[in-house]
């Protein structure tokens, strides 16, 4: 299986951003017609994921 994704981003107050865009999106289009309230992925190209850690490194992988 090839892995996607490999890395330790950093949550700061409870929240990392994965972004392959230029303009960031607010919380309320990021979670736009989401249903599990964990990842919002409301708008192509950004994903912005809540954690159970306020500041840190987090890892995983895809």
């Amino acid at each position: 299986m090839r892995t996607l994704v490999d890395a330790e981003p950093r949550a700061h107050y409870g929240l990392i951003f994965l972004e392959s865009g230029q303009d960031s999106p607010d919380m309320s289009e990021a979670f736009r017609g989401q249903a599990n309230g964990i990842c919002g992925a409301g708008k192509t190209g950004y994903l912005i994921m809540l954690t159970g850690l306020h500041t840190g490194p987090v890892g995983f992988t895809e």
